[in-house]
């Protein structure tokens, strides 16, 4: 799971719910953008483009940065559902 915080200008990383990378000074990324929210592929003037080949799964979308115990915890939560 990849989460971006927009206060802090950071951007994680986390693999089975523990943190293994962080990247600090990270610029704004411009998702308030009107339109749709779009998952696997790109857009570039105007037309969707880099198409995602395989299948996505499990997506969810947050107004705020989860901290990490609550990334934590939603990884043992899928892990208890034998969603891991």
């Amino acid at each position: 799971m990849g989460d971006y915080d927009a206060p802090s200008r950071q951007t994680r990383l986390y693999v089975n719910g523990a943190l293994v990378g962080r990247l600090d000074g990270v610029t704004l990324w411009q998702a308030a953008t009107p339109g749709p929210f779009v998952i696997g592929a790109s857009k570039w003037l105007g037309n969707r483009v880099d198409h995602f080949a395989g299948s996505v799964d499990d997506v969810r979308a947050y107004a705020t940065a989860l901290d990490e115990y609550e990334i934590s915890r939603l990884h043992h939560t899928a892990a208890l559902a034998g969603r891991d």
